[in-house]
Parts: structure tokens; sequence; C-alpha cells
């Protein structure tokens, strides 16, 4: 068990569809700025998300990561989540991945973020195995 005052957290985000990511990232860094201390990290591919978490996870107390899929068209946006999503379980993270099939769908994930929806995920798992001492 580790014993800290100020948690670090590590934000992923995508720079791959940024105008989600973006809005994404402000709502998540206002929600945890004021209790957590955190980093930020922008990725490109969905399929260096696991070598980051492996590299950074025993540097932070929690990581949050942060993308968006839109269908648009084309099924390509099935052969980049589940391979995305099969190697995310095998890590502790807050997940904040989401797969829409519109623009718009993305937009509303994205907006009906509040601070319960990330606060709770991420002192839930900080709170598995650090005492915080306030």
């Amino acid at each position: 068990m580790f014993i800290t005052r100020f948690p670090m957290v590590l934000i992923l985000s995508s720079r791959y569809n940024t105008f989600i990511s973006d809005l994404t990232l402000d709502i998540v860094t206002k929600s945890i700025e004021s209790i957590f201390a955190y980093e930020i990290i922008w990725y490109y591919g969905i399929f260096e998300l696991e070598w980051l978490i492996s590299q950074y996870s025993s540097k932070y107390h929690a990581i949050i990561v942060l993308g968006s899929s839109i269908k648009h068209n084309t099924d390509h946006y099935k052969w980049i989540a589940r391979p995305c999503f099969q190697s995310l379980i095998k890590y502790p993270i807050v997940n904040l991945l989401s797969v829409s099939r519109t623009p718009e769908q993305a937009w509303l994930k994205a907006i009906n973020l509040d601070n319960t929806s990330i606060l709770y995920p991420v002192a839930s798992l900080i709170g598995t195995n650090m005492l915080i001492l306030v």
C-alpha cells in the first residue's frame, strides 16, 4: 500500500478526432485538478496505448485514457476498437474511450461527462492501492 498526499494521474489523450479529445480533456482536467496532480501525454495511434500504459503504470497512481473512434461511412472502426479494448482490459485504468456511429454521438458522449463519471472511477482505482492523507 502506498501513502501519499497528492496522487499523480496520467492522462493519455488521442490526437485522432482531436475535436472530441480536446473537449473531453478539458472536462477531465477541470474535474480532477483540485484533487489530483496530473500530466498529459498525447498519443497518435490506438496500437501504441498498451506500450504507453506499460511504460508509465509504475510512475503514476492512476491512468485515464481518452479517445474517440467514429464510424463515418466505413467499418474500419471495428478493426481498431476491438483490439484496443482487448489490450486495455489487461490494465487498471479509467477508460474514457468511446466508439460512436456519428460525430454528433461522439459530441454528446463527451458533453455528458460530469465530475461523478470521472472522479469516482479514478478515486476507486487509487483507493484500491493507496491511503491518501488529507
